[in-house]
């Protein structure tokens, strides 16, 4: 299920933070967020997925320096691979991005 429809109303300015139970769905709004630009976009993820979804955006003609802007915490990533702790990988995540909500 594609889930571009959340972005409809997003501007350029907000921080967005990717976390849906399927990859084709965070792969899709990476997309979806470059195509528009935004300020801060914060991603959960592996090293492996981090690699997979760079190889995947270039090849939807998106620039090595737009993808960058992408952020995927090295502590998240290194979280990200124990299955069982999505909720601490949140956390991690959104405490790299956003320090001052998670105070």
């Amino acid at each position: 299920m594609a889930l571009g429809f959340a972005l409809h109303n997003a501007t350029a300015t907000p921080r967005h933070f990717i976390m849906t139970p399927a990859h084709d769905d965070d792969l899709d709004l990476c997309h979806r967020l470059l195509q528009r630009g935004f300020w801060l976009c914060g991603l959960i993820g592996s090293d492996t997925k981090c690699a997979r979804f760079r190889s995947r955006l270039a090849g939807l003609g998106h620039a090595p320096e737009q993808i960058a802007r992408i952020t995927v915490p090295h502590r998240a990533r290194q979280l990200a691979s124990i299955p069982s702790d999505c909720p601490r990988v949140a956390y991690a995540t959104l405490a790299i991005l956003d320090p001052a909500r998670t105070k």
